[in-house]
């Protein structure tokens, strides 16, 4: 094999020996550049894998956090307005773009434009706006659901193929630094292809020392988000004190805690609704006031799930802050919403219980056969069936009164320890009641939330 060098000599790497004649000037300096892009191209991936074992080191030792920055519509330009908009439009001819070719996994992302379909006919749409990261995140996105598709295909399910959408609500943006750019001081960011700088808000709950990763640019009813993903140390974790709480979830009271306390709370859909599903219905499919009269419609439906939203990590913040163990049941709410549609629609149970899952230190979920509000648990020898109407749990045996709902929440505590193999940690009276009347006061200060004690007269502070 003949290799040239650097003048344009041809070597023969068999023989080890110089040939006499000399290659055209222009073509050895086209195999000399083309030998040292491949060693350049080696010496790239070598770097890239180096980099990605140390980065997969120092991830074993750090939580992974993701926080939303939403962007201030009201300081944002005509031209950032403009820009934010096409950015999205883009990013929807571009995936319904990926997902006709033939060959998704192999697919060149440096395009400048693409074919959009306008009624029966394609038009050529320039991308603009979309920078070749966007492009990079929208077709590894696309291609994830692909495989997982055919994952979900090769156990047996029955599975179609990506449809083509309408309107895309993220886009990915790879890497930080490059796609986009963070100021916490001036709170501001900046993202690629925009150079305007655009004024964001909740800078102030990212904590100092953290390294950020990839985001998501969010498109929500005309309000728009960055969801930053970080890497913090775990000793920046937040451990609470070791104190241990039972819950039980239920419609008279929908969290009834352990101590005692039950919280009452309901956000109904607003009443504004009726007349903006009025209005919809009144406007001409496909026209300008019926593109209107849904994004109000929207926003609406919207602004109750952010309620909810909010209430819900208010509830679960606090137990996270001040409980390391949290005992609940695994209760059947999707047979509770056959029951009782509209009430549990505006409780969303299911979604406390699943983050409760997710954020406390140590949840224990004891399984649904329990029957938790059956048992004395003062005793634990009297077994007794209660109605729905019956709201207090008298025991023959021991002579305890209580309210029905403390008392299930109090077998839930328990039954969660020994699910967990743990005691229950030795606490005073006065700090019991101490906890108590804080969370009470806490609980009592929320929106939409009614907190009251629901002890009985002479029951157990537990």
């Amino acid at each position: 094999m003949n290799a040239v060098s650097s003048d344009g000599l041809i070597f023969n790497r068999v023989s080890g020996t110089y040939l006499k004649d000399k290659m055209p000037e222009r073509v050895s300096r086209a195999m000399v550049r083309g030998e040292q892009q491949v060693v350049s191209s080696a010496t790239k991936n070598q770097t890239i894998k180096q980099t990605l074992q140390v980065t997969k080191a120092r991830r074993k030792g750090q939580v992974c956090r993701v926080y939303e920055l939403k962007i201030t519509h009201t300081k944002l330009s005509s031209h950032s307005c403009a820009h934010l908009s096409r950015l999205f439009i883009e990013a929807k001819w571009f995936y319904n773009w990926i997902i006709s070719q033939e060959d998704v996994f192999d697919l060149d992302t440096k395009v400048k434009s693409v074919l959009v379909k306008v009624g029966d006919t394609f038009e050529d749409r320039e991308l603009t706006c979309l920078g070749s990261q966007m492009k990079q995140g929208l077709l590894t996105k696309t291609q994830n659901s692909i495989r997982a598709l055919a994952k979900l295909k090769a156990t047996g399910q029955k599975v179609g193929r990506l449809k083509f959408k309408r309107q895309i609500a993220s886009i990915p943006l790879k890497q930080y630094g490059i796609t986009y750019k963070l100021f916490p001081k001036q709170q501001k960011i900046q993202i690629q292809g925009l150079r305007d700088f655009i004024r964001v808000r909740g800078f102030d709950q990212i904590p100092p020392n953290v390294e950020f990763a990839n985001a998501h640019l969010i498109s929500r009813h005309g309000d728009y988000y960055l969801h930053i993903t970080t890497y913090q140390p775990k000793e920046n974790q937040l451990i609470p004190p070791l104190r241990v709480i039972g819950l039980d979830f239920g419609l008279s009271h929908q969290v009834t805690f352990s101590n005692g306390i039950a919280l009452d709370f309901q956000i109904p859909l607003p009443n504004r609704l009726r007349r903006l599903y009025q209005l919809f219905s009144r406007t001409e499919e496909g026209s300008k006031n019926h593109h209107k009269a849904k994004h109000r419609l929207l926003k609406a439906f919207q602004t109750h799930t952010n309620r909810k939203t909010n209430l819900r990590n208010q509830i679960v913040g606090y137990l996270n802050r001040h409980y390391r163990i949290v005992c609940f049941q695994n209760d059947p709410f999707p047979a509770w919403q056959r029951l009782w549609g509209k009430k549990m629609l505006n409780l969303s149970l299911g979604t406390i219980k699943r983050i409760l899952n997710e954020r406390i230190s140590s949840p224990s979920e004891i399984p649904r056969s329990f029957a938790s509000s059956q048992w004395c648990s003062e005793c634990q020898q009297q077994k007794q069936k209660l109605t729905l109407e019956e709201r207090t749990y008298h025991c023959p045996n021991c002579g305890l009164s209580i309210n029905r709902d403390q008392n299930a929440a109090r077998n839930i505590l328990r039954e969660g320890l020994n699910q967990l193999g743990r005691e229950s940690p030795e606490v005073t009276p006065v700090e019991i009641e101490s906890s108590t009347q804080t969370m009470l006061a806490f609980f009592q200060n929320l929106l939409f939330v009614c907190a009251s004690s629901v002890k009985e007269p002479g029951s157990p502070l537990l």
